[in-house]
């Protein structure tokens, strides 16, 4: 007799794609400090201030820092936090961990020529903090986020799974 092995397929379809929702993009320059490590190359980023773009979230990021290593196989994983100040006075704490395939290696990688603008399409989970009314759906927000650079310019876009 067969031994019948339960999984989460028995219960419901596995999911093949995901719905989401656009809350923002974030722009910024950075210049990282870049040094080897016996770990990998190691990159640490700080930033002032940023803009933040979009139909649920809007105004300045501030304090942006950001750790980044590179290991022998191209793979960066890396961990931002910043602090967005939307435009109608809330603080709202933004914390992640990403992974980023090797350069042009990950088949949805697009570079688009015009702006020389890339979408690594390396993805991150982020977590919000915030005690502001308007922004409480936030603390249990299920976030990803999609990394694009262009020269010293990151494009973070910020997307809710809903």
């Amino acid at each position: 007799m067969s031994e019948m092995r339960e999984s989460a397929d028995s219960l419901v379809a596995p999911t093949t794609s995901l719905a989401v929702e656009h809350l923002c993009d974030i722009i910024f320059s950075i210049e990282p400090r870049v040094f080897p490590t016996t770990r990998g190359i190691r990159q640490v980023a700080n930033t002032t201030e940023g803009r933040v773009v979009g139909h649920r979230l809007n105004g300045t990021m501030y304090d942006y820092s950001g750790t980044a290593l590179v290991t022998d196989d191209g793979v960066v994983t890396g961990s931002p936090t910043c602090v967005i100040h939307t435009d109608d006075e809330a603080d709202i704490l933004m914390s992640g961990i990403a992974k980023i395939p090797p350069f042009m290696q990950e088949p949805q990688q697009t570079v688009y020529p015009v702006t020389q603008r890339t979408w690594v399409n390396g993805w991150g989970m982020v977590m919000f903090e915030t005690e502001h009314e308007n922004y409480l759906w936030l603390n249990a927000a299920a976030s990803v986020l999609q990394v694009a650079t262009r020269a010293s310019r990151v494009y973070f876009r910020i997307l809710r799974l809903i």
